[in-house]
């Protein structure tokens, strides 16, 4: 499982293509934008930055299918 923050809201990103609320610390973050200088900061906590223009639920969809690229079906829980 990856766990993903996007927009302040949390989600669990698994294996099998399904998409659910999760909790903890991410290891990847989606953003619009992101300065130089916040870049170097998630870097330095040791989180990934996606960049996504799009609704939080395709950009998930998105983000879950480069993660897990072989995952045929992907659900939004």
């Amino acid at each position: 499982m990856v766990l993903v923050e996007v927009q302040g809201q949390l989600f669990d990103l698994s294996s099998d293509g399904s998409i659910s609320e999760g909790r903890g610390v991410p290891s990847i973050i989606v953003l619009k934008d992101v300065s130089k200088e916040a870049l170097q900061e998630y870097s330095r906590m040791g989180i990934k930055v996606f960049l996504c223009e799009g609704e939080v639920q395709e950009c998930l969809t998105k983000l879950l299918r480069i993660v897990y690229p072989e995952c045929k079906t992907c659900k939004f829980q």
